[in-house]
């Protein structure tokens, strides 16, 4: 794989990055842009989709959101809405890097940024095709899947008191990584091994990151997706997002859509050398494929 680092601009924000390509002659079949899910970073997540991808023949763009690693931005601010932008934003840097082919284009996000990419698609004319791994698709649902009632009764009074605070002129209160974002066991053994160690990962964020989460809906999702080829992967043990989040939101998606169930949970297959991580990426790879290839 050949690495090629980049800079975009995104709401006046630079934006650092890797294009990604196929180490050969060959021209490369479609761009796919993967982004990364929560506390995820360029380095990491999408590096390891793009090392998979490129060897199908595919270039990619991968790169960190806003406030994040060695991109410009608030340090603690994460707010969905504004990594959609940033995801469009990328969309709009393909066309200006030479080195990305003008071919179609397909997006695929991972954890909490599958739902990034689908919103993105929603508002691009330019996504031929979207991928969404190990997602959770209706804010509100998944958090109540993962409290219990009383947690989240907490949460949501900490949210409207935050929300009261930033009205009268006041910053979020930061809260540390976790704090609404509870890890199952089998999830947290994983980021201690792998992500702990990466740069300003684990800083304490604002409580606006809640906020953008229970605005979240999956009719929301639905409506821009008609006529769009979607793809839906799942860990069958997956407790951090259940996998009746995924099936719920399969279940309604219209068609042309495709599921595939990984045999495994949140992270403990995301590794280069893991069988279950390569059985994932070929059938990725055969989606994108299928729908922006052929």
């Amino acid at each position: 794989m050949i690495t090629v680092p980049i800079s975009f601009q995104s709401d006046s924000l630079l934006l650092d990055g890797s294009i990604y390509l196929p180490d050969t002659d060959l021209a490369p079949r479609a761009t796919l842009v993967p982004c990364s899910g929560y506390q995820g970073f360029n380095c990491f997540y999408p590096h390891l989709f793009a090392e998979a991808l490129t060897r199908q023949g595919f270039a990619c763009l991968g790169f960190d959101y806003r406030g994040f690693a060695n991109s410009e931005g608030e340090r603690g601010r994460v707010v969905l809405e504004e990594q959609v932008r940033d995801i469009l934003h990328a969309i709009e840097a393909v066309k200006t890097f030479d080195a990305l082919p003008d071919s179609p284009l397909g997006l695929l996000g991972w954890g909490m940024g599958a739902s990034n990419v689908l919103r993105a698609t929603a508002q691009s004319s330019q996504v031929g095709a979207v991928a969404a791994l190990n997602g959770f698709y209706d804010g509100t649902r998944w958090l109540k899947s993962i409290m219990d009632p009383e947690a989240f009764s907490t949460m949501l009074t900490e949210v409207e008191e935050d929300k009261r605070h930033r009205a009268q002129g006041e910053a979020s209160r930061e809260v540390p990584t976790f704090h609404h974002y509870p890890l199952d066991p089998n999830t947290r053994t994983n980021v201690a091994v792998e992500l702990e160690s990466l740069h300003n990962f684990g800083e304490p964020v604002q409580l606006r990151l809640t906020e953008s989460i229970l605005n979240l809906s999956q009719d929301d999702l639905l409506a821009g997706l008609t006529g769009t080829p979607v793809y839906v992967a799942h860990g069958q043990n997956n407790h951090l997002h259940p996998s009746a989040e995924a099936t719920a939101f399969f279940a309604a998606l219209s068609e042309p859509k495709s599921w595939y169930e990984i045999a495994g949970a949140h992270n403990d297959f995301m590794y280069k050398d893991h069988d279950v991580f390569h059985s994932l990426m070929d059938d990725v790879g055969a989606f994108f494929g299928t729908h922006l290839c052929s």
